[in-house]
């Protein structure tokens, strides 16, 4: 039967996945996937993040746009904001503390990302950062 990769963009490719889900014998796997991100989007969450990873800090009791604080990376940042989204799980590390289990962004779906960006773009408009900047270069 061979490979088969059909990128589903009308019904007429629908009906080719299932006439080829009839051709296949039992124990052939078949994968259902979304489109992942695109480059333009993955370089705009970045450029997000860069803006907030250079404004936000933890006083240790919040968030707040100054110098004074903790200073965190923007790949800190894109778990806060993925953990955030999607529910992050925990399982224990090997000194019995707990050790988060971050979700993926390189897996996530266009619709996943585009949410990740809506949350990213929101926070920075309570927190009052200006992503102006981002927003007229995006080529979403």
């Amino acid at each position: 039967m061979g490979q088969h990769t059909i990128h589903i963009t009308k019904d007429k490719d629908k009906l080719e996945c299932k006439r080829l889900i009839d051709l296949a014998p039992v124990g052939t796997f078949v994968t259902f996937k979304l489109n992942k991100r695109s480059k333009d989007q993955n370089s705009y969450m970045w450029a997000l993040l860069r803006i907030v990873s250079s404004q936000v800090r933890w006083n240790g009791n919040d968030w707040q746009i100054s110098n004074i604080g903790g200073k965190y990376s923007t790949e800190d940042w894109k778990q806060v904001f993925a953990s955030a989204l999607f529910k992050t799980q925990f399982m224990p590390d090997l000194d019995g503390g707990m050790l988060p289990l971050s979700p993926r962004t390189s897996t996530m779906s266009v619709r996943q990302h585009s949410e990740l960006c809506d949350l990213i773009k929101n926070q920075c408009d309570s927190w009052g950062i200006n992503i102006e900047e981002v927003e007229q270069n995006e080529e979403l």
